[in-house]
This record gives C-alpha cells, sequence and structure tokens, in this order.
C-alpha cells in the first residue's frame, strides 16, 4: 500500500510538471489575475504587485524563522534535518503578520480619509452649499464576506484535533504528553488560520486597490491561510503517530502506519482541493468529498487490519496439553519412542544438567484456518529462564516474538529483557509448527539438575500470517 501512494504521488508530480512546461510562462501578477478574473491592466497589476510584495516579505521571513528554529531544535538532538513542521508554522505566523500589518495600514488610511471628508463636509456647510456625507469614499467601503465553508475549515480542523488527541491517549496513554502537545499546536494551528481569516474580512480596503482587487486580495489571503493552516495541523496530529505504532503489532500495526501514509498525502491534496475551490468557479465540494473520502478510507483501512488481528480462535479452543519426561542416556531411545519422537537422537547433558523430553498435544477446532504458526518454549520456574529446546526442525527465535511480553506480563523478564535480579538474557530457543501438522509438537532440552516437571511452564505462541501474536498461553505441563 506505501508503494501504490507513493506511485500515486510521484504520477501526479509527473502530470502536473507536464502543465507546467505546457503553459505559457506567466508573471507572479498575471497568475494572480488569471485566478481571480481580473483584467490585467497596468494600474491592476500595479496594486497586485504592491500586495504579493508586501506579504511576501512577511511569509519569507516566517518560513525561514520557523526552518531556523526546526534545525536548531534538530541539532540539540543531533540531527541535521528540516523539520516541515516548523516550516509551515512560520510561513502561517508570517502570513497573519502580514495581514496585520496591511489591516493597520488601511485602517490608518481610511481614518485619514474620514477626517478629510468630515473637514470637507463642515467647510460646505459653512458655505452654505451641499455637502457629501462623511464616510462616503470607497476606501473604507465595507469588505466584502469571505465564503462562510472557507471560516468553517479551521473549527473543523479545532474538533477533527480534539477527537484524534482523544484516539491518540485512548490507544497509547503511556505517551499522553506528546499526544497532547501536538493536540495543542494543532488547535493553535487553527486558531491561528481563524484569526487571520478573520482580520483579512474585517480590514478597510487597501489603498491604491479598486474594489475588484481587494476582493481578490482578501479571497487569495483567505485560500493560502485556511490550506496551510490545515495543513500544519495536520501534520501536528501526525507527529505522535510514532507512539501509536510502538503499542501495535501485525496488521494493526501495518495499518497504522499506511493510515499516517495515506494522511501525509492526503492532507497536501486537501490543501491543493482547498486552494482550488476558494477561486472563483472553484469546485466547493471538492475538499468536502475528499475529506469524506480519506475518513472512509482510514476507517476501512484500520478495521481491516483490526480485523485481521482478530485471533480466528482461543487458547481453550486447542485443548493442549504438555507433558515432560526427564531422560538419559540408558533410556532415551525408550522415552523418545514413547513419545512419538524418532528423530531424537539424544541431547548431551553436561555436569549438573539433565535431559527431557517435551510433547506439546493439541486440536485444531473443526473449520479453522491452517495459516500461521504455533511456538513453544519453556521456562525454569526455578530461575524464570528459557532453557535451550530443540525440535525435529530445529529451532529459533523470531524477533517479533518479544512483543508478546507487552501484552502478557508473566513473559516479562524471561527473554531478551532486563528481568527482576537486573540481568539481561538472550533471545530464548522456541520450535514452530503449522496447525495441524503435526497434532503434537514435540522437542527436546536440558536444564540445571534437581529439576522435576512441576518446576517447568511450557509456553504456546500462536501467530498469524502477518507476524501478528494473536495469544500466549501456559500449559498445564504432567508427568509421563
Amino acid at each position: 500500500m506505501h508503494a501504490m501512494l507513493v506511485l500515486v504521488l510521484v504520477i501526479g508530480l509527473v502530470l502536473l510538471l507536464a502543465v507546467a512546461v505546457n503553459r505559457r510562462e506567466l508573471s507572479r501578477q498575471e497568475r494572480f489575475a488569471q485566478r481571480h478574473q481580473l483584467e490585467p491592466t497596468p494600474a491592476t497589476l500595479a496594486a497586485v504587485t504592491a500586495y504579493l510584495a508586501a506579504t511576501r516579505r512577511f511569509r519569507v521571513v516566517g518560513t525561514l524563522a520557523g526552518g531556523t528554529a526546526g534545525l536548531l531544535v534538530q541539532l540539540s538532538w543531533q540531527q541535521v534535518r528540516l523539520d516541515l513542521t516548523a516550516l509551515l508554522a512560520g510561513w502561517l505566523v508570517g502570513a497573519y503578520l502580514a495581514e496585520a500589518s496591511l489591516a493597520r495600514d488601511a485602517e490608518s488610511v481610511a481614518a485619514r480619509h474620514a477626517t478629510a471628508g468630515n473637514a470637507a463636509a463642515r467647510a460646505a456647510g459653512a458655505a452654505g452649499g451641499a455637502a457629501s456625507p462623511a464616510g462616503t469614499d470607497t476606501v473604507g467601503a465595507a469588505p466584502p464576506a469571505v465564503p462562510r465553508w472557507l471560516r468553517a475549515v479551521p473549527v473543523i480542523t479545532t474538533v477533527t484535533a480534539g477527537l484524534v488527541t482523544t484516539l491518540h491517549l485512548w490507544t497509547r496513554f503511556e505517551a499522553a504528553a506528546d499526544a497532547v502537545a501536538w493536540g495543542l499546536g494543532a488547535v493553535a494551528a487553527s486558531g491561528l488560520a481563524a484569526l487571520t481569516v478573520r482580520t483579512v474580512s474585517q480590514r478597510p480596503r487597501l489603498a491604491g486597490a479598486d474594489p475588484a482587487v481587494d476582493r481578490a486580495a482578501r479571497a487569495h489571503a483567505a485560500a493560502g491561510v485556511t490550506a496551510v493552516g490545515m495543513l500544519l495541523a495536520a501534520h501536528c496530529l501526525l507527529r505522535p503517530l510514532a507512539d501509536v505504532q510502538a503499542g501495535r503489532t501485525g496488521q494493526t500495526l501495518a495499518a497504522v502506519a499506511g493510515a499516517g501514509s495515506l494522511w501525509l498525502v492526503g492532507s497536501l491534496l486537501l490543501a491543493v482541493a482547498i486552494w482550488s475551490a476558494a477561486a472563483p468557479g472553484g469546485r466547493v465540494r471538492l475538499p468536502a468529498v475528499l475529506t469524506a473520502g480519506l475518513a472512509v478510507v482510514t476507517v476501512a483501512w484500520l478495521g481491516v487490519g483490526v480485523v485481521r488481528d482478530i485471533p480466528p480462535y482461543g487458547p481453550g479452543e486447542v485443548q493442549a496439553v504438555a507433558q515432560v519426561r526427564f531422560t538419559g542416556p540408558a533410556t532415551h531411545r525408550a522415552d523418545a519412542a514413547a513419545f512419538g519422537m524418532p528423530w531424537a537422537t539424544g541431547l548431551v547433558a553436561g555436569d549438573g544438567e539433565q535431559a527431557f523430553l517435551g510433547r506439546v498435544e493439541l486440536r485444531l477446532p473443526p473449520g479453522a484456518p491452517r495459516d500461521g504458526d504455533y511456538h513453544v518454549l519453556v521456562i525454569d520456574n526455578r530461575s524464570n529462564t528459557v532453557p535451550p529446546i530443540y525440535g525435529e526442525q530445529g529451532a529459533g527465535w523470531n524477533g517479533f516474538l518479544d512483543t508478546a511480553a507487552d501484552r502478557y506480563p508473566w513473559l516479562a523478564g524471561v527473554f531478551g529483557r532486563t528481568g527482576p535480579d537486573g540481568v539481561v538474557r538472550d533471545s530464548p530457543m522456541a520450535v514452530y509448527a503449522k496447525p495441524g501438522q503435526p497434532e503434537a509438537i514435540t522437542f527436546e532440552g536440558v536444564v540445571p539438575a534437581g529439576a522435576m516437571p512441576s518446576h517447568l511452564a511450557v509456553v504456546l505462541i500462536f501467530s498469524g500470517p502477518q507476524q501478528q501474536i494473536y495469544w500466549a498461553t501456559r500449559l498445564p505441563v504432567s508427568p509421563a
């Protein structure tokens, strides 16, 4: 699935490049006028140039400041990489400062025009002539409203941030501080975008700009700020995803990783959709349809992953029992025959050790799938260690089995972990078998001398075809 997402992204970039190459080169001002359906007259282009220059300065400085701050943080962690989240945050802060500065300048010009208009009205009244009402100058005319759906995007993003943060806390409460911090970051991004759009909506008309250019400037700013604010919030919400993945295994882990990749690409597409829909004649429904599609695919993707990790049957349904028999050179051949182990040649027990044979009998439930693997290991309860055992096909250990201790505390300290005595133990040896092949799992091993069957615990772990751990259980051991 990751490869498919990368392929879609590459194809999209190739198509955009092809369109860009075949399109007549336009200046930034001409592209602005074309997007907002303005007549590219010299006066219009001059007003557009002044607006774009004023906003670009703040945005560039903000982006550089954000990138520098992010790089310094990375250096403190002994890493060298650009932080896209920091770059977006810097751009958004710069955009707000640009619009706030333009609003102050427009208010100042509007105030001067109002003062001059009132003075002219008083002079005309004193002369007995007709006076124009104060404030009729078009510079201070009421601004056009930003589309309601565009103003609603930060609100929707804030609600989404609350829901996603709650989901993070529910799935991985151990990383609550990180999840809450990034959730608040997403809320802050949405709030700053909303504040900027409000500033854009309520300011007086830009000085030197006719109503059409001023309306285009408002739409341009509101669309860009809203799109980047949503994108920044999405990146904030994706940052704690590594903590969520740390507690997942199998297909659930793959689904969570895939959903993260989906939203990494999807949030960028959604930002482009918002930017496109805000233009005159844009498809207003496109962002809503894309958001709904991403939500449905995410829920379905995660649902399939979770369902695939549901065990096809539980440990009680296999009715597994374990038998252990201690043996020696004189009785090994007869003991191996009794356990159905013609392959066993007999392990050599050293001084202070004793050899044993083991057999796990289990019954596959009717109609149960035969994919997955059984893993059998033995625990010496006297030392809480795992003695080496070997089956007909040998033995081994797969690293994903280490995560079993996260779900079953009684396995903690047994393998590949620091035990209660502070000793770090190596990975154990386990024997493997496919469900139903054979119906009994046999093995042999050695333990320190003096052990009795009651001192040993046999553990049966059932894993799925995608290395998900379905369950682990301790089997009752009976002497044979």
